[in-house]
């Protein structure tokens, strides 16, 4: 990130990320991050992101608070993306979205923790920019190399774990296609293609997952090799957006990671196929400057470069001791360094894996119903408050949205069938504000594994979560 260009560009994009993600998570905050939610505090599953996690909302426990809180990060996210006092507002964007995270682990998803690591990798940086009410101070952006180091981590790991039999005989994807929780009609028509053209694709997906960082790391002064790299990774990330929807904020991540590895020369390569741009974007500056109490520069660079450094060197520990826990090979930390990096690494949401669809992907699909007996004799979906239906619901992202697919995908696993009745209860409460007399409540799974390509689907099987009653202890059944 040598070009004030390039900053502005990471500054803006996850400043609105951070303003989409809010808006997301908005209409659930009690049921996430209250006392009243389905993960209070010191529950016995509240510990998942570890006892020595980071997190303001510890000791924020209702919902008008929260409310608050996440207001706040909203205006800081607001804040950076103005570059108006950039550098506290970004520390506390940073903080806001690490609190969020820690706050309740179920509702993580990959794109979650890897946004947190680029907010908080990047604080060396002077996102202040071009475009910026501040006016970018003394810098040198040491922080850069270990922020192109961890992308190009990400990428390499998640190709290094495709290596199970599906990925290899180029069955995955078809597999993954045939996921209804996660593909759209995008994929739905992919899926339809005949199968070699799927384990083209397939092949293709982890060539390009493997060459293209390696041609960032390569490249060097290599202007089109990098070019390329770059537009084939962003092709990528579009393609997945289109073909699964519910993973493009995952995609949209993953496109502001590359925005690291903008040159200036491929700016000045952009502005003259572009020229207009350039005046656009230089009004725009002089508009943010006129803001007022905008910062006119670093008092101190000497303090603020010393302050990169460190916060530098912190993130390169912190990446290798990350690397330490995935069990891949690199060079041994002095233990002086280990045992602080361990510590700081317990309390951010570090992304120790990036492999969901790896080694292979999950061969398992299906949908949640929350089939409570009212005390009228009626049978209601506490998901939906309506009449319960067993089939497919074509609502079904509607219905659960990522956050809730990751802590119901969660509660499924052998490891977190603790969760189950957290959640029970947390639906028994809502039904009870909303008047619904419950007498009984069981919780299903309906699963349905991805069909074989040209083969139908097969019946869906019920599988009993959880069975109880609205009292203050639910039983499982048999």
């Amino acid at each position: 990130m040598n070009d004030p260009r390039s900053r502005t560009l990471f500054r803006s994009v996850a400043a609105a990320l951070l303003i989409l993600d809010a808006a997301c998570r908005w209409p659930n905050l009690e049921a996430f991050y209250t006392q009243s939610g389905f993960l209070p505090l010191h529950s016995a599953v509240a510990d998942l992101a570890g006892p020595d996690r980071l997190t303001v909302l510890d000791a924020i426990h209702s919902l008008a608070a929260v409310r608050l809180f996440v207001l706040g990060g909203v205006l800081a996210a607001l804040c950076w993306l103005a570059g108006w006092r950039s550098r506290l507002a970004h520390a506390a964007c940073a903080v806001y979205f690490v609190s969020l995270l820690n706050r309740n682990a179920f509702v993580w998803s990959g794109g979650d923790r890897i946004l947190a690591l680029l907010l908080v990798l990047s604080l060396p940086l002077d996102t202040a920019g071009a475009l910026s009410a501040d006016r970018p101070g003394s810098s040198s952006h040491v922080g850069a190399p270990v922020l192109r180091l961890f992308i190009v981590s990400v990428y390499l790991f998640i190709a290094a774990s495709k290596y199970g039999p599906t990925w290899l005989d180029g069955t995955a994807l078809h597999q993954i296609l045939q996921t209804r929780q996660y593909a759209g009609p995008v994929g739905a028509w992919l899926a339809s293609l005949p199968l070699p053209a799927l384990k083209a694709l397939n092949w293709g997906v982890i060539a390009l997952e493997w060459l293209a960082p390696l041609a960032l790391l390569l490249s060097g002064r290599r202007h089109g090799i990098r070019r390329a790299a770059l537009g084939l990774l962003a092709g990528l990330h579009g393609g997945i957006a289109f073909a699964f929807p519910s993973l493009a904020q995952f995609q949209l991540v993953m496109l502001l990671a590359l925005t690291a590895w903008l040159e200036p020369a491929d700016w000045d390569w952009l502005g003259s196929r572009i020229p207009s741009v350039g005046e656009v974007l230089g009004r725009v500056r002089e508009a943010l400057r006129r803001l007022p109490y905008a910062a006119q520069g670093e008092a101190q660079p000497g303090l603020v470069l010393s302050l990169e450094a460190t916060v530098s060197a912190l993130g390169l520990a912190l990446f290798l001791h990350s690397y330490d826990r995935m069990g891949l090979p690199h060079p041994r930390l002095p233990a002086f360094i280990a045992r602080p990096a361990a510590r700081v690494h317990a309390a951010i949401p570090m992304a120790e894996r990036w492999n969901f669809f790896a080694p292979d992907p999950m061969n398992i699909d299906g949908w949640w119903i929350a089939d409570a007996e009212t005390a009228s004799g009626e049978r209601i979906d506490l998901w939906t408050s309506r009449p319960v239906r067993w089939d497919w619901p074509g609502d079904f992202s509607a219905r659960f949205d990522r956050f809730w697919r990751d802590a119901l995908i969660w509660s499924v696993c052998s490891r977190h069938v603790d969760l189950q009745p957290y959640i029970a209860a947390w639906l028994l409460r809502r039904a009870e504000r909303e008047g619904l007399e419950v007498r009984r409540l069981r919780m299903t799974f309906m699963i349905q594994r991805p069909p074989a390509h040209g083969q139908a689907r097969k019946t869906p099987t019920p599988l009993t979560l959880w069975v109880g009653r609205p009292a203050p202890k639910l039983t499982r059944p048999g």
